[in-house]
């Protein structure tokens, strides 16, 4: 479903697909974009500046339309079907294998305002969904067992690691009511796409560019405490990032943090 709940059209899931397939596009970076432009098609069209823009001279490979088209064919032949965070076009239809869990439990990280686990082993797969789930920045909530019992043991080092205790449904409804109540209650009017904040100017972005990657190095550093420490907005410490990230000089590590990516020199 798209905007407003209208569904998704051949065209968008087509440009999705294109534009998180297209190099140096994770998934941070293309909800960024999603957000910024409004749709994949107009997020496509920019990518090549925005890249050009990150590293002078620098072109991005933007994944062809036939290639995706070709894709969509072969997971349409095995019966599978596409699924998008908060947009679908129908259910996941395909049949439980051990090789799918990984992917499945970062589906299911993806798409959840929250995960809890009730009962996990040390290697329990709920332990991955668990992670995923954090390094995408979403409440993690495990429910308490018994120290003796190693099926629990799993979700008590959750606890121990910092995940939310949950004993009763009130629990959980406490934890997601703190997150602004968004899936407590239904919405009384169309749900609230954010707001759509002027883009920064070019002047701005040119003298922002240099100060905001210079600043950083090897080391992960928070997005936060970059747009505290320069002299500039958010939205453009996010736009400089995001044009270095699809550039290929900035790379995404969990937590909201990023790091300087340092090509070695030929001959060393």
């Amino acid at each position: 479903m798209g905007p407003a709940g209208t569904p998704l059209d051949h065209t968008e899931i087509i440009a999705r697909l294109r534009l998180i397939r297209s190099e140096n596009v994770g998934p941070v970076t293309f909800g960024h974009l999603l957000r910024r432009y409004g749709d994949a098609s107009r997020a496509l069209a920019a990518l090549p500046k925005l890249a050009a823009q990150g590293r002078l001279g620098r072109r991005i490979r933007i994944y062809g339309r036939a290639e995706a088209e070709a894709e969509l064919e072969a997971n349409h032949a095995i019966g599978a079907r596409v699924v998008v965070r908060g947009m679908a076009e129908s259910p996941i239809g395909t049949q439980p294998q051990a090789h799918n869990f990984p992917a499945r439990n970062r589906i299911i990280a993806g798409l959840s305002l929250e995960v809890v686990v009730v009962e996990a082993a040390e290697r329990s797969g709920s332990l991955i969904t668990a992670r995923l789930a954090g390094e995408l920045g979403h409440e993690v909530m495990a429910v308490p067992g018994s120290p003796l019992d190693p099926r629990c043991r799993g979700s008590n080092q959750l606890l121990r690691d910092g995940a939310h205790l949950i004993e009763t449904g009130d629990d959980n409804v406490a934890v997601v009511a703190g997150l602004g109540g968004r899936h407590v209650r239904a919405p009384l009017g169309a749900p609230f796409d954010g707001f759509k904040p002027r883009p920064p100017s070019p002047k701005t972005l040119a003298a922002a560019r240099r100060e905001v990657i210079e600043f950083l190095d090897a080391t992960p550093t928070a997005v936060d405490e970059i747009i505290r420490r320069c002299q500039f907005s958010a939205p453009v410490v996010l736009t400089v990032l995001l044009e270095a990230e699809l550039a290929g000089t900035v790379e995404r590590h969990p937590g909201n943090m990023v790091a300087r990516r340092f090509t070695p020199r030929s001959g060393t």
